[in-house]
């Protein structure tokens, strides 16, 4: 489902994360090395949550 965000419902969001009533649902984590197996995953249509990568931790944002 593709959602056309406007400033209201952006609004609403941060709100609620706010008041802590926002809850993410993470379903996967996977290591970098795994990025083909989680974009396959999410491709699938059947992941119900969010899924994250883990970067190795002797790496950070700023050297990608």
């Amino acid at each position: 489902m593709l959602v056309q965000p406007s400033v209201e419902d952006l609004d609403v969001l941060l709100h609620a994360a706010d008041e802590g009533k926002l809850r993410i649902t993470i379903s996967a984590t996977y290591p970098l090395e795994q990025g083909v197996q989680a974009h396959k995953d999410i491709e699938s249509g059947r992941t119900r949550a969010k899924s994250f990568w883990r970067s190795p931790s002797n790496v950070s944002l700023r050297q990608i």
